[in-house]
């Protein structure tokens, strides 16, 4: 029996799917995904909770800031109001469309603002 040596650089490649984005592009979606969300968290968002902040900062990579989302909606709206809030993390939802694996995707919510 032979044996056939294969190349596997994520766990995409495991499953016989091939990535959405490359390296370099998941890289800029996941850095803009980052500036928009400290953006919008603002100054006073910033002051208000500055460990959300921080950890939105840091985020090691796309999977992170995912699920940092909650912590920096319930600083939004304090700050902005809860339908701002929510519109907020509708669109950055958006942004994430396409990079994270079907079951960490958003799904339709019967809550509407």
């Amino acid at each position: 029996m032979r044996w056939v040596k294969t190349t596997v650089s994520s766990v995409w490649g495991m499953l016989g799917l091939q990535p959405v984005a490359t390296e370099a592009e998941l890289h800029d979606r996941t850095e803009d995904i980052r500036d928009d969300m400290l953006e919008i968290l603002g100054e006073d968002g910033a002051t208000l909770r500055p460990a959300v902040r921080r950890r939105i900062q840091y985020a090691s990579d796309l999977e992170s800031l995912w699920y940092l989302r909650s912590d920096w909606m319930s600083t939004i709206a304090v700050t902005q109001g809860e339908a701002a809030a929510a519109e907020h993390v509708r669109r950055i939802n958006i942004q994430f469309s396409g990079l994270l694996p079907h079951g960490l995707q958003s799904r339709p919510s019967s809550f509407s603002v």
